[in-house]
């Protein structure tokens, strides 16, 4: 009877570790995979004339070899619609008061992008637009 109690406590622990380790991984990490993410795409379109990336292939570009196992696990949680157009966006509205307009990056498993630590990554491409179209429209 101990025996079968301590298998059963076993058995439980090896399932439920990995379980929270994911969870853990969903909650903290993914969100920080995002905001990089955002801050990724915002160099890429600051290097391509405003242009957005057409593919994870064209990001990997702007990667460093030190990060490419970095790389492949954002990929793993993040989610990028790479036919979104940037001039779709309406950047006239205040963020801050009206909320991110944009919803290009999310992240695949459906947590939230907004986490204390870390900003939402669209938000951070929102606000690259804007800075963008007011140095376009100062020329």
């Amino acid at each position: 009877m101990l025996g079968a109690t301590i298998l059963a406590i076993v058995v439980v622990a090896v399932i439920s570790i990995p379980m929270a380790f994911n969870r853990l991984n969903d909650r903290i990490h993914a969100p920080k995979y995002a905001m990089q993410t955002g801050n990724l795409i915002v160099d890429y379109m600051s290097a391509n004339d405003g242009r957005w990336p057409t593919d994870w292939e064209a990001l990997g570009r702007y990667v460093s070899k030190d990060n490419r196992e970095w790389f492949v696990e954002v990929q793993e949680d993040v989610n990028i619609d790479f036919d979104w157009d940037p001039s779709s966006a309406d950047i006239s509205m205040d963020r801050h008061v009206n909320g991110v307009t944009i919803g290009p990056v999310t992240l695949r498993k459906g947590e939230l992008l907004n986490h204390d630590d870390y900003p939402d990554p669209n938000a951070i491409i929102f606000d690259y637009l804007r800075r963008r179209a007011k140095f376009v429209g100062s020329k």
